[in-house]
């Protein structure tokens, strides 16, 4: 009777295994799950092995006082040796008549079966396993190492961990003293990516290799199922969570929080997504540091913090102080673009005209949804009030006879931007439009930039003498000067300090909540980097000669005499109404979830002392 139990238990056990990874397969799930299709075969061929050795030895032992439990030890043991290559059932077959001859003949097919497959399961299981222990010796040993962490590998997270080991060799070529070298080679920090699935002839392996070639660690387990932390360590842990999935970002983002919440630890999250949002702003925080990065918004202030001068330079040449910019698609960085434009270029003694043009032909209503108050106030005369001419040229395809005859009728354009999406269309517009005004105005013509992905196609056409502006390319954006060593949100993050509680900020703690607050809060980050960014901006206008000085404006936020706070609070809020209006916020009783606020007025309306506060 016992045989006939355990046989057929054996077999419902396999039958269960290949059906369930089956409908692994099929399902869709969350993708890295703790337990994967192999564990579970792994599984289901030692419980089958178990079943199918118990009898034998129970018929061998079954009589003695410990019988059963010493049955069941050498079942077990047995069983693990059906993973190995020699032939684990001769127990039972010199007791093959103790089974039943009706499954005499399943049993044989059965057991051969099993150690067929058993030992190339066991091979794959101890390449991984002895691949992850070295891992994870290797990361325990090095504790004095920086860790820095990627929820998974991609080309953006390849080209980041590049970055940061080669911005460790710089360091390491600058010291000159021998000790010091020592030193930092001891110091260069170890990259870890998690949840690398590696499938030959694809991307991901081609990119796992190039990860190998750099030293990096790899695990093929999701960021959640690995413990990074250490007893008693202080060591200097930085994750980040970059990702095309928002639910993964998320996911990984609650778990990092609520799992390593203590000095020495940072979540770079890259994100604009809402969830991400209402993600920090749910969490206590306490102790780690928590930076949310949106990489379309912060390409195009990077560029208009590095290059947004010659805007205003082209302005003064060509066109009478008048920034005339176009906007070639009005895709992420098209948007972004046309947004940042709309509050940078509010500067004393300069008008700013914008033409957008979309193949959408919603491409008005939609803006129209998004900046209700900003198109409203479209070509306004209001005295105090942000002064802007935009013109959008919806459903207008640049492959057209009609984008040609638009675009000249632009004349007076001194910068043209391109994000069409791709490579390919991007280019091939940024030549259009070049060709388009060398042929009606070659004396005056435009900035042209487009955005770019493919650092490749970036240095080819740079080596070819091309003068186009190519922007945003992967290894420029994703490097250590730019995600990590931000001056942009260090600017940032010096003005929103003026708008702290000072007392409060002496507090044991205060500089923690109030960084919290300016990197989770969306209106507190993208606000106070956009006003450090106009207050820089108009310091390098005065000094080139671009711009009249505006009385204490190159000098420090505390030095400034309340009458120089007025008038450069004057500039300021009319910056902020367009700024704050480009973000689709309306004038209303202050709300920010619903975007609204009540300062978006004029100077006129506002009293000196709201001013003065803005300088």
């Amino acid at each position: 009777m016992l045989w006939y139990i355990c046989f057929y238990s054996a077999a419902a056990v396999l039958a269960i295994a290949l059906c369930a990874i089956v409908l692994m397969s099929v399902t869709v799930r969350k993708k890295r799950k703790s337990v994967n299709s192999m564990q579970v075969l792994f599984a289901a061929i030692f419980v089958a092995a178990l079943l199918l050795v118990l009898p034998a030895f129970f018929v061998a032992y079954g009589q003695d006082l410990f019988g059963p439990a010493k049955s069941f030890v050498y079942a077990f043991q047995k069983s693990l040796q059906v993973f190995a290559t020699k032939d684990v059932f001769s127990v039972v077959y010199d007791s093959v008549d103790s089974i039943p001859a009706d499954i005499r003949q399943g049993y044989y097919a059965f057991t051969l079966a099993i150690q067929f497959f058993a030992p190339l399961l066991t091979f794959g299981f101890l390449l991984s396993f002895f691949k992850n222990l070295y891992s994870i010796c290797k990361y325990t040993l090095l504790f004095w190492k920086e860790v820095h962490v990627f929820s998974e590998l991609n080309e953006k997270t390849l080209i980041l961990g590049e970055s940061i080991l080669d911005s460790s060799y710089e360091k390491q070529k600058k010291q000159k003293n021998i000790f010091r070298f020592i030193k930092a080679r001891l110091l260069e920090p170890i990259i870890i990516y998690t949840d690398v699935i590696e499938k030959k002839k694809s991307e991901r392996y081609e990119q796992a290799e190039r990860a190998r070639n750099m030293g990096a660690m790899l695990f093929n387990k999701d960021l959640t199922f690995i413990n990074f932390g250490l007893p008693f360590s202080r060591r200097v842990i930085k994750f980040y969570v970059i990702s095309d999935d928002e639910n993964e970002k998320v996911r990984h983002s609650a778990h990092i929080i609520k799992a390593y919440d203590k000095p020495g630890v940072s979540l770079y999250l890259f994100s604009d997504d809402i969830r991400s949002e209402k993600l920090l702003a749910s969490q206590k925080i306490e102790k780690m540091k928590v930076l949310r990065i949106n990489d379309v918004q912060s390409l195009i202030y990077h560029n208009l913090y590095d290059h947004g001068e010659r805007l205003f330079a082209h302005a003064a040449k060509y066109n009478e102080k008048t920034v005339s910019a176009v906007i070639i698609g009005m895709g992420q960085y098209g948007t972004e673009m046309f947004k940042a434009l709309t509050w940078y270029c509010q500067i004393p003694g300069y008008g700013l005209k914008i033409n957008v043009f979309d193949i959408d032909k919603s491409t008005l209503e939609k803006l129209t949804a998004a900046c209700p108050e900003l198109m409203e106030m479209n070509r306004n005369t209001v005295e105090g009030e942000a002064h802007y001419d935009i013109t959008v040229h919806s459903g207008v395809d640049v492959n057209t006879y009609e984008f040609i005859k638009r675009m000249k009728e632009i004349k007076d354009a001194t910068y043209v931007f391109v994000g069409l999406g791709d490579d390919g269309r991007n280019i091939s517009a940024a030549e259009k439009a070049r060709s388009i005004y060398a042929g009606i105005c070659p004396d005056k013509m435009p900035v042209i930039e487009t955005k770019i992905y493919s650092t490749d196609i970036r240095k080819q056409m740079e080596s070819d003498g091309n003068d186009l502006t190519m922007i945003g390319d992967l290894q420029s954006f994703y490097s250590v000067d730019t995600v990590l060593n931000s001056r942009l949100a260090d600017m940032g993050f010096e003005v929103h300090l003026r708008y702290a509680d000072q007392a409060a900020l002496k507090e044991d703690g205060g500089m923690r909540a109030e960084l919290r607050k300016f990197w989770c809060s969306e209106y507190n980050f993208r606000s106070s980097v956009a006003k450090a960014m106009h207050e820089d901006l108009r310091v390098r206008l005065t000094e080139k000669g671009l711009m009249d000085a505006v009385p204490g404006q190159q000098k420090s936020w505390k030095d400034r005499t309340e009458a120089e706070q007025l008038e450069i609070g004057k500039v300021e809020h009319v910056r902020w109404n367009a700024y704050m209006r480009s973000e689709g916020y309306v004038c209303a009783p202050k709300n920010h979830l619903a975007k609204h606020h009540h300062n978006l007025v004029s100077v006129f309306k506002l009293s000196d002392e709201d001013l003065r506060k803005d300088g």
